[in-house]
C-alpha cells in the first residue's frame, strides 16, 4: 500500500509528463511503477494459486491403499471417485523381513 501511495504521490508531484509531444517521467518514478507492476502479478499468481489448492482441496482422496499383492505392493486409486483416474503402484523394493 506504502508503494502505491508513494506512485501516486509522485504522479501528483508531476514527476511525469509531455514535453514537446514527447512524454517522459523521472527514473525513480518509472522504478517504482514497474516494481509495483511486478507486485500485482506476482499477487495475481498467488492467487491463482489458492484458488487452484482449494479446488484440489475439494476433491475426494483416498487415504488408503486399495491392497497389496505377494511382493507387498500396495495399489492405490487416484482419481475423482466416480471410477475415473489412475491407478498408482507403490513399488516396495525392501527385501521382505528374516524369518525367526
Amino acid at each position: 500500500a506504502s508503494l502505491q501511495e508513494a506512485v501516486r504521490l509522485g504522479v501528483a508531484a508531476r514527476m511525469q509528463g509531455r514535453s514537446g509531444g514527447r512524454p517522459w517521467r523521472f527514473q525513480e518514478l518509472t522504478a517504482a511503477m514497474a516494481l509495483l507492476a511486478r507486485l500485482s502479478a506476482r499477487e495475481q499468481q498467488a492467487a491463482q494459486q489458492r484458488a487452484q489448492l482449494a479446488e484440489l482441496a475439494a476433491l475426494p482422496l483416498r487415504a488408503e491403499a486399495l491392497g497389496a499383492d505377494r511382493q507387498r505392493n500396495r495399489y492405490w486409486l487416484l482419481g475423482d471417485g466416480c471410477g475415473r483416474g489412475r491407478l498408482y503402484v507403490e513399488e516396495i523394493t525392501a527385501p521382505w523381513p528374516a524369518a525367526p
